[in-house]
């Protein structure tokens, strides 16, 4: 296991899916085992009954990542851990996180938590040309569906010669 305070060039980030609200949980355990533990917050402005309140709310619900060396790991010891479900998988194979995209993410974080944008929702009108910042695969071209939420923008993207409905966050979107 890792100590958190070593970087070994064999260990690799994987995203690790915990039960729901349980993000902090599964990372004080984690920690307690002496793995490296990166859970992405953003920080909200919540209104309620006219007032104003700054929240840390996660990046990715639902997840977080795991720094460890896959070939030296039991998989099932780390899908046992409190607060999680286990490490996410494709076709029983567990697939690593860039150390790219783990470093953009980080590089955008202020005092520990990624800053909400303050945004005018009326530049993401319905017919609105946009481009999406995919954080570790550049931009991407699109038009504005609808809102969904207060934080979520619905958009068509352009992908490989497709149109394809996404829900991205607002703070990803830009007027194009």
């Amino acid at each position: 296991m890792l100590s958190n305070s070593k970087k070994d060039v064999s260990s690799q980030w994987f995203v690790v899916q915990t039960k729901s609200s349980q993000e902090c949980m599964a990372q004080f355990h984690y920690e307690q085992q002496g793995f490296k533990v990166y859970y992405p917050v953003i920080r909200k402005i919540i209104r309620h009954a006219r007032q104003k309140k700054s929240v840390l709310r996660p990046l990715f619900p639902n997840y977080i990542f795991l720094r460890l060396c896959p070939a030296q790991q039991d998989w099932i010891a780390i899908s046992s851990t409190r607060g999680a479900i286990g490490a996410v998988s494709f076709s029983g194979q567990y697939v690593p996180v860039p150390d790219s995209l783990i470093d953009q993410i980080k590089a955008r974080e202020e005092d520990g938590a990624l800053p909400q944008k303050s945004l005018d929702v009326k530049m993401f009108q319905p017919g609105t040309s946009v481009v999406v910042d995919l954080i570790h695969c550049g931009d991407a071209q699109g038009i504005v569906c609808s809102m969904s939420g207060q934080d979520n923008v619905i958009v068509l993207l352009d992908f490989l010669n497709r149109q394809v409905k996404t829900v991205v966050p607002c703070a990803m979107v830009s007027v194009a």
